[in-house]
């Protein structure tokens, strides 16, 4: 090799030492917070910066866990006024006071949609609970209305193990059941339930996948939409995505969470 292309070769050197270092430089130094909020499924370890909610969630109810003697009544024939979307259950509570509460149908997940509302007296709850045994009242989620009642508690609810489906007849609510209180309690569950399936769909490839994606990501977000829950993963460009995507898809077994490109250079987790 002569004097001028040992020189041009070490310029090469150079130039690819810096590229690297830049690339080290511009990878975002909370990246290995995500990394331990990926393995231990635990939101806790992502700074509140990534952590973006659209929706707010609350409970101002004296309903938490624990009111299975408060239940009165309860009815599986209200509908939804999304056909495509999961059953509900209108059931019946007293504390003193009046409540009527709508609970989404357990399937898959033990996480369902759940409003309570203040009800003003006996004869509106059992003209709204008779409408709703009858199949004549419809109930759409994202605008939860009961006429003459007042919406308390607009938040998500856990069935936890022993939840007994409806179509048994047993009860719906049981010493298991759980009223998220707040869009953080909400938040840290959905961000648990996901993680959880995220690692079931690649077994024992999970950490090697995380560390895959570590290694390029250079932005994430945890947020909460009306689209749903979402981890994002931004790689700052098209070839760092795609070959991300390429591996998620080669390593994947089974598939128990949406995983799919966000534009040129994101991939989200729902």
């Amino acid at each position: 090799m002569g004097y001028f292309n040992i020189i041009e070769s070490l310029k090469d050197i150079e130039v690819n030492e810096d590229m690297k270092s830049m690339t080290k430089d511009k990878k975002n130094k909370d990246v290995d917070k995500l990394v331990e909020a990926l393995l231990k499924r635990d939101i806790d370890f992502i700074p509140n910066k990534y952590i973006k909610s659209e929706k707010s969630f609350y409970n101002r109810s004296s309903f938490n866990k624990g009111f299975v003697d408060n239940v009165i009544s309860w009815t599986k024939s209200l509908k939804n006024k999304n056909p495509n979307g999961r059953r509900l259950c209108m059931i019946c509570l007293g504390d003193g006071d009046r409540f009527i509460m709508i609970s989404e149908v357990r399937d898959f997940t033990d996480l369902c949609r759940c409003f309570i509302f203040k009800v003003p007296d006996e004869d509106t709850m059992k003209s709204i609970f008779g409408l709703a045994c009858e199949g004549k009242m419809t109930f759409d989620i994202n605008n939860p209305k009961l006429d003459g009642c007042k919406l308390i508690t607009d938040t998500y609810c856990t069935q936890g193990a022993d939840f007994a489906d409806i179509d048994t007849g047993r009860e719906v609510i049981t010493g298991y059941t759980r009223i998220l209180n707040d869009t953080v309690l909400v938040m840290e569950y959905m961000f648990n339930i996901l993680i959880k399936n995220f690692k079931r769909s690649y077994g024992d490839k999970y950490e090697y996948v995380v560390g895959q994606i570590a290694d390029l990501c250079v932005n994430f977000e945890v947020s909460v939409t009306d689209d749903g829950f979402a981890v994002t993963f931004d790689f700052g460009g098209a070839r760092n995505c795609n070959k991300i995507e390429k591996i998620l898809k080669a390593k994947r077994g089974s598939a128990f969470c949406y995983i799919y490109k966000d534009g040129r250079s994101k991939i989200k987790l729902s």
